[in-house]
Order: C-alpha cells, then structure tokens, then sequence
C-alpha cells in the first residue's frame, strides 16, 4: 500500500512538538491573552470611564507590548524576547563572553582557556 495517498490530518510528529495555531504557538498565544488580561484589569482600576481614550491608547500599547514578548529576536534565533527579558533580570552579574578563533595564538591556546582561566584565578588566591 503508498503511503503518499494518505491524507494529512495534522498529526504532531512527536509528543515533544509544540501545539501551533496559524502562525503562533498555543504557549504565545496564551501569555499575550494573560498579559492583555491584567492589562485591561489594571486599566479599569487606575482610569476613570471620563478617560476612554487613554484607556484605548493604554490597551493598544499593552498589546503590541504583548506581541513583541513572543516574537523571536533576529540576533537570538533560539529564545524568544520574553525569555530574553527573564534572563537579563535574573542573571545578577554574570557575565559570559564568546571567544573568537582568532584571540589564541595556537589551538592549544584554545583548547586549554577554561583550565587557564582557572589556574590564574588560583594563583591570584594564593600570592
């Protein structure tokens, strides 16, 4: 039997897969529904009813805020900004840095910079 005449029924490849709906994921979706959600709550504690087009104008920026979060940055293909922000704010000073190939004289410079790094911090105790 071919299995080519099969029709697609929008089968998940594998339980690991993410949950898609047009062009966003159910996860994305979800957290820009949450965040419009508390915006519209906190709107209608601080704005009086006399001031709907600030409301208006507060909604609108809440939700291009809320789409920006899930969009995935050009210059970070792998996280998307709302993981990008959460990162930034619970990194408390650390710090790390890519090397390029052409900073070490040699490949053994290269492939021994961890034990480096390691040995003149120990030395630094030390003395």
């Amino acid at each position: 039997m071919n299995q080519n005449n099969m029709p697609n029924v929008g089968v998940t490849p594998d339980v690991k897969a993410r949950m898609k709906v047009f062009l966003f994921y159910v996860a994305d979706i979800v957290l820009v529904l949450v965040w419009c959600g508390v915006a519209m709550i906190i709107a209608n504690l601080v704005f009086p009813d006399s001031r709907a087009g600030i409301n208006w104008l507060f909604q609108g920026i809440n939700l291009v805020f809320a789409v920006w979060l899930v969009i995935t940055p050009y210059h970070n293909p792998g996280k998307k900004n709302y993981q990008l922000v959460i990162n930034d704010l619970l990194m408390g000073g650390h710090y790390y840095h890519s090397y390029s190939y052409y900073e070490f004289d040699s490949l053994s410079a290269l492939l021994t910079i961890g034990g480096l790094k390691q040995n003149v911090q120990n030395k630094q105790r030390r003395g």
